[in-house]
């Protein structure tokens, strides 16, 4: 799975620690990545992600060390699903990428809609029949950039609710 936020230096990556932790926790083999739609390449992620990271999830994560990149076309043809913070990186995605609308959708409805069953995983991507979507978006995960601790702390609170009922819906 990408997870794909603007500049890849908070929400994706926050988003990606958490799932992995998760995944990790249930024993699902899933490969994790992350990038920007404008990302500065080699950018370190922001320290207010890290410290609201930390205050939010209760945990420490080895983050620190993640250096942004920008989404690239091997990315998209990597990944079975592509995890967008907001509607516009799935928009963005399908119109540099037509081919990939049909594994591309924002977290929050993903959180939502992602199928419970025992079917594959791939199977389950193409049940949720994202190509014939059209807006994804309810449930954008507010973007920090140039907020306040606070705006920090709301994204992170939004991230670990989003990404535990995914990771809850992906492992059943």
């Amino acid at each position: 799975m990408l997870v794909l936020c603007h500049a890849n230096v908070a929400r994706s990556v926050a988003a990606a620690a958490l799932l992995q932790g998760v995944v990790d926790e249930r024993g699902i083999a899933i490969e994790l990545r992350t990038a920007g739609t404008h990302a500065t390449d080699g950018q370190p992620v922001s320290e207010r992600t890290v410290t609201a990271f930390e205050k939010v999830a209760g945990r420490q994560d080895s983050m620190g060390s993640h250096r942004a990149r920008q989404l690239s076309d091997v990315d998209v043809e990597w990944a079975d699903l592509i995890i967008a913070m907001e509607d516009s990186q799935v928009r963005f995605v399908r119109r540099l990428h037509p081919g990939a609308s049909d594994h591309v959708a924002t977290l929050g409805s993903l959180a939502t809609d992602f199928p419970v069953d025992g079917r594959r995983f791939a199977d389950r991507v193409a049940s949720l029949r994202l190509a014939q979507r059209g807006d994804f978006g309810e449930g954008d995960v507010e973007d920090p950039a140039g907020g306040d601790d606070a705006a920090y702390e709301r994204t992170m609170a939004a991230l670990v609710e989003q990404c535990g009922e995914l990771a809850r819906r992906i492992s059943g």
